[in-house]
């Protein structure tokens, strides 16, 4: 196997599983959502890369560590589902506060 994609993708899935953890704890009015959210489609496409060039080099003698990168791509759609639904239900969350302080102040101004 090609030590260097083989490294290079190990280091990619270590980042990956960083950044889902931070989003999951991130609010989502952070200011540094929308940079953890370009990381990770960044590194998802390094991750792609370092895939395909495995997959096409002929000498991988190791399918274990391919069935293991398959799991791993399983469980990352997981955890980017999940944090894409988290992501959706606070931003619903923060608007649907922002619309109840915007009639409070409205109320407010009218006495």
């Amino acid at each position: 196997m090609n030590d260097n994609y083989a490294i290079a993708l190990d280091d990619i899935n270590s980042e990956l599983t960083k950044i889902l953890l931070q989003l999951e704890v991130t609010p989502a009015e952070d200011q540094g959502t929308e940079l953890l959210v370009s990381n990770l489609h960044e590194l998802v496409l390094q991750r792609q890369i370092c895939l395909d060039e495995l997959i096409k080099n002929e000498s991988i003698t190791d399918r274990g560590y391919l069935e293991k990168q398959w799991q791993l791509t399983q469980t990352y759609l997981d955890e980017v589902k999940k944090a894409m639904l988290h992501r959706r239900d606070l931003l619903v969350l923060g608007q649907k506060n922002r619309r109840q302080i915007n009639v409070y102040k409205n109320i407010d101004s009218n006495r």
